[in-house]
């Protein structure tokens, strides 16, 4: 039961990840450690946004503005050391609050939105949305919404947008898997059977969101997940947080 409902929490997040090219860990992730621990749920996740962004990211490759994805690398580089340090000594409940805490952002932020301007943005907001986003990546594998907003404001063109968006969020996956593999994150044992179900409901899944954003308006399918996403986030608060003030 809990393969399974792992593998239909994989399906949502990488649909989402078909339809926007990115999202896949912020609407997964907190589903997913629900019922399973949350280094086992990153290691899985990893390993499938890998396979996810060998196959679709680097689609669309000559689409990417190589120029700003190079400007915010070596700020997610470090983001992503101490992301992992995080990762590795501090207390399990307080990463899942974070976690569910930024699930609930991102859902109301991405329920509330109504703007769709251009609003160009100094590139030295590089040096905040890549240290960010590169710790939110090596915890929780979720950069990719801080990528966004940044490349958003720095790209008028969509395409360019998801094409460079994606690359990052394939160079923080491999980033991510030299990390975990120096801090021995990805050898648990119990990850091969999660792996096996889910890498093909990824693929399935990132498939059937790339044919549904051609045929379909998928405003309204958004909108229910990120409910899912903040319903989710509650949860995690909920369980959590307090045991935060036992530590």
């Amino acid at each position: 039961m809990i393969l399974f409902l792992t593998a239909c929490c994989v399906f949502l997040g990488y649909l989402v990840y078909g339809l926007t090219g990115f999202g896949a860990s912020i609407v997964a992730l907190p589903l997913i450690v629900q019922f399973v621990p949350l280094k086992l749920a990153v290691a899985m996740m990893l390993a499938m946004d890998l396979v996810a962004g060998i196959l679709f990211g680097l689609k669309n490759r000559g689409d990417v503005n190589f120029s700003e994805a190079r400007s915010l690398l070596i700020w997610m580089g470090i983001g992503m050391v101490l992301g992992v340090t995080l990762l590795i000594q501090a207390p399990e409940s307080l990463l899942l609050s974070l976690l569910g805490a930024f699930a609930l952002f991102q859902s109301a932020r991405n329920l509330l939105s109504r703007s769709k301007t251009y609003n160009p943005i100094a590139s030295h907001w590089r040096i905040v949305y890549g240290t960010v986003g590169g710790v939110l990546s090596a915890l929780f594998g979720t950069g990719g919404p801080l990528y966004i907003v940044y490349i958003a404001r720095r790209l008028p063109s969509e395409t360019a947008r998801r094409a460079t968006v994606a690359f990052l969020i394939l160079i923080a996956s491999l980033g991510r898997l030299g990390l975990f593999i120096f801090a021995g994150l990805i050898f648990d044992p119990r990850l091969g059977p999660y792996l096996m179900l889910c890498l093909p409901v990824c693929l399935a899944a990132v498939y059937t969101g790339s044919l549904l954003r051609k045929r379909l308006h998928v405003r309204h399918l958004n909108q229910l997940v990120w409910v899912i996403v903040g319903i989710a986030g509650i949860s995690l608060l909920w369980r959590h947080f307090p045991t935060l003030a036992i530590l």
